[in-house]
């Protein structure tokens, strides 16, 4: 680390591109239906972030010996940045994954008791609804090879059972 000033610079600049990168996980976050307390969370990341590049811009411009006073109070800002980003896309993924694997469940439950009113479609994301799907139409085709229900009625069902996922 010839330069400091520029080391310093070059990771404000870091760290302000990947705060205001890091507001897709808001988005995601919203589309989504998470939880308020991880939109606040991932929100307060960013402003993390955010302030940390311009703190660090902000030092860069320092002269060496007021630098080395900052010297405390800049470990713990980088420790800050470096822990705080890992620890928002350690909760934004684990939650994107429990929130993925709960629908499952619910899919499987309603599956196991085949009650209409036990899933919200609407809080479906797109794979799990062409799973559900898929899986419906195959229940009706091995009816329909069975003899169970006629060409008409499967073609009703598998109507209806479309317009449901619309």
């Amino acid at each position: 680390m010839k330069n400091p000033k520029k080391t310093l610079l070059i990771s404000g600049i870091v760290c302000l591109v990947a705060g205001i990168l890091a507001t897709v996980n808001i988005y995601f976050d919203i589309v989504k239906n998470f939880s308020i307390l991880i939109v606040i969370y991932d929100a307060l990341s960013i402003a993390i972030s955010i302030f940390i590049g311009i703190y660090l811009i902000t030092v860069s411009n320092f002269n060496i010996d007021r630098l080395k006073k900052q010297q405390k109070l800049f470990l713990i800002i980088t420790f800050i940045a470096i822990f705080g980003s890992f620890l928002t896309w350690l909760v934004t993924f684990y939650s994107y994954f429990i929130y993925s694997n709960y629908i499952k469940y619910i899919l499987i439950i309603k599956e196991k008791h085949n009650k209409e009113s036990v899933i919200n479609i609407t809080d479906c994301s797109i794979e799990d609804k062409a799973e559900y799907l898929a899986k419906e139409i195959s229940k009706l085709e091995k009816q329909k090879n069975k003899g169970e229900i006629s060409e008409e009625k499967f073609l009703k069902l598998k109507s209806d059972l479309i317009n449901k996922f619309l």
